[in-house]
């Protein structure tokens, strides 16, 4: 059976400095304390001195009740400037996050280009195809409201 491929483009806006979004978005580990739908996050390899290899897996909780776990490998950072990762589990592929700032506002891009492992998703995708797309979205559009609250609490203190 083969597998099925996404490619997915989300654009997130915020009205904060770049050097704190990189920091929240970074810092993954954090992550479960303001995205939903990451239930935890588990730091397998700590990398070299870049943290090139370093390496986390994520468990996901989507709102459809389906969970996913994914590795992800750093390839390649350039700090307040881009990461990404190769991707492992059940999502294979690569990731990478993007930023830059326009005015006020930072932009943080995050791009996927995967292939889904688990066997019922590539069996079903001729049915279920745009309800994984539009549950990225809803996962993605979460990410970002709990990134702004979080980022809204940092700047309180």
């Amino acid at each position: 059976m083969s597998s099925e491929t996404y490619s997915f483009i989300t654009r997130w806006e915020l009205d904060a400095p770049k050097e704190l979004v990189w920091s929240e978005i970074s810092n993954c580990a954090n992550w479960p304390s303001w995205w939903p739908e990451v239930k935890a996050v588990e730091l397998l390899a700590a990398g070299d001195q870049d943290e090139i290899g370093k390496t986390w897996r994520y468990k996901w909780q989507s709102p459809f009740f389906y969970k996913l776990s994914v590795t992800l490998c750093i390839t390649d950072i350039q700090p307040l400037q881009s990461v990404s990762a190769l991707a492992t589990g059940d999502l294979e592929g690569t990731g990478e996050w993007q930023f830059s700032c326009h005015d006020t506002t930072t932009v943080a891009i995050c791009s996927w280009k995967v292939r889904t492992r688990i066997p019922w998703m590539n069996r079903m995708a001729f049915l279920l195809k745009p309800l994984f797309r539009y549950n990225h979205r809803l996962i993605m559009r979460s990410g970002l409201q709990g990134l702004k609250q979080a980022i809204e609490q940092r700047e309180k203190t």
